[in-house]
């Protein structure tokens, strides 16, 4: 199981589903491949007896990545090392990777050319050293040569020349994005990554050469939260065209190559398909959660008095805390007394938090808004409240949208991933970044008690019948076992 920047050294809904898996399917043994930013990571979730082995690959892992990608002596290193000269890059390498280079500059790879190209730099690292390859001269010069074929392409015309600090920036980013397909993968007969990201190349690799069944579930997709994160950010034209292009580059891989795309919402399958996922092979493995710890329960004695709203999200830009707060003023005009409790960390983004509580104060909403911070019992937060909210700009199939309905509380959420298909007509659905529309659905569920206890009873009922963790658990059980017996079959084909 491949992820990237979640399970097991993160929190957050992708870790949670990671856990119920590797909690829940006893009949089957991890390896979990933990692509991560940085070497600096504790666990954050107790390591399951299904987990036999943790693969720990940070993308910045400072002078030595050989200590991530290809443990063992020191000497096995040296030989990696020396074996990578320019007639070994030259022979094996440059081709396969200028077909990766013009597919990220130029696009429009033909698919098929793409798949091997990947396949052959993922071979040729199983016999030679990342770090060599990638910062060799040869490597260096294509980088800019293929800066300044962007810069002379339709796209890149009217944009200013790259500048040697353009280049080097995505040289060096490539270098650390482009880290996991280098990695020792220990053998397994099916490779699930639970991203369209850097994180399932070696699972592409794994399913052209080895034969091993290769499954992607994508939860919000990647290409798209790329496209909002890079359009948001402080980059130059051709930094944005190498992020946008790597993402794409990935996507189309993995949905080319898998044999299943396994999303946990329908959503998702509008951008599966137009990037190269087959039809049938997409499987929805819609998420669920414990309907016996996440159940009704009365409002606690503290909350009493005041209609209060309750979210639950990380204070950074894809939950558009920004919104909330404004959605939250908007209320109050209606509704004076209203109260927002949104819990969650307030470390993933320091800068935003800041811009949040500053939007607070400009408002003047503090005594409607509050940041609850870390809530120390997680089957507790929901009930707290009359009803709850999700203003994310971007989602999957939110655990949190689930576990308040599950606790009898009804939602108002934006309408992003697979959110309606949750919800179905138990709350109210509002575009995302509007609000207006946000303020004026939480004023109208809290004003009206009964339609808002027939949501309340209509969202438990919801849950318990449709998104149940052991629906969840099944269905991944029999596709484990289906991409198992596929790929033994496979291999003895080929023996």
């Amino acid at each position: 199981m491949a992820n990237e920047g979640t399970y097991p050294f993160m929190g957050g809904g992708v870790s949670t589903w990671c856990h119920q898996l590797c909690s829940g399917l006893e009949s089957v043994d991890f390896t979990i491949l933990a692509v991560t930013g940085d070497t600096h990571t504790k666990y954050k979730y107790e390591r399951q007896d299904s987990v036999k082995r943790v693969v720990h690959v940070p993308l910045w892992p400072g002078e030595e990545p050989a200590i991530y990608l290809n443990p063992g002596r020191y000497s096995t290193v040296l030989w990696r090392r020396w074996n990578t000269t320019s007639g070994a890059l030259s022979k094996a390498f440059l081709k396969p990777f200028r077909t990766l280079l013009e597919e990220i500059f130029l696009g429009g790879t033909p698919i098929d050319r793409l798949v091997d190209a990947i396949v052959e730099v993922g071979l040729f690292f199983r016999e030679n050293d990342f770090k060599a390859a990638m910062r060799s001269r040869e490597v260096w010069e294509m980088f800019l040569e293929f800066a300044e074929r962007f810069h002379e392409s339709p796209a890149g015309r009217d944009s200013p020349p790259p500048t040697i600090a353009d280049v080097t920036t995505c040289g060096r980013w490539f270098y650390n994005m482009l880290m996991p397909i280098g990695m020792h993968v220990p053998d397994g007969t099916v490779f699930h990554a639970t991203i369209a990201a850097s994180c399932a190349l070696p699972g592409i690799v794994r399913r052209k050469v080895d034969g091993t069944s290769f499954v992607v579930t994508d939860h919000g997709v990647y290409l798209r939260e790329r496209y909002i994160n890079i359009s948001q950010g402080d980059f130059s034209q051709i930094q944005k065209k190498f992020l946008i292009g790597l993402a794409i580059l990935l996507g189309r891989a993995c949905y080319a190559v898998a044999d299943v795309v396994s999303p946990v919402a329908a959503f998702n399958s509008r951008w599966e398909i137009p990037w190269g996922a087959a039809k049938e092979r997409i499987r929805i493995i819609y998420n669920g959660v414990d309907t016996e710890c996440f159940r009704p329960s009365p409002k606690p004695e503290h909350r009493q008095g005041r209609p209060t709203v309750v979210a639950a999200a990380r204070v950074f830009p894809l939950k558009d805390v920004e919104t909330m707060i404004r959605g939250a003023d908007v209320a109050r005009k209606i509704m004076p007394e209203i109260h927002v409790i949104c819990y969650g960390s307030l470390k993933a983004d320091p800068p935003y938090v800041q811009k949040c509580r500053d939007l607070i104060e400009e408002l003047g909403c503090g005594d409607n808004f509050e940041f609850g911070g870390f809530h120390p019992d997680p089957y507790g937060i929901f009930i707290e409240g009359d009803i709850s909210v999700l203003s994310s700009i971007s989602e999957g199939f939110p655990y949190t949208v689930l576990e308040a309905m599950s606790s009898g509380v009804a939602c108002v959420a934006t309408d992003v991933g697979g959110v309606r298909e949750a919800v179905g007509d138990t709350g109210i659905v509002v575009p995302p970044r509007d609000p207006q529309a946000l303020g004026e659905a939480l004023a109208e569920l809290l004003s009206d008690p009964d339609r808002r206890k027939r949501c309340c009873r209509a969202a438990r009922e919801r849950v318990v019948s449709e998104f149940t963790i052991q629906k969840q658990l099944k269905g991944y059980e029999d596709l484990y076992f289906e991409m198992h017996e596929d790929t033994l079959a496979r291999q003895q084909r080929a023996a």
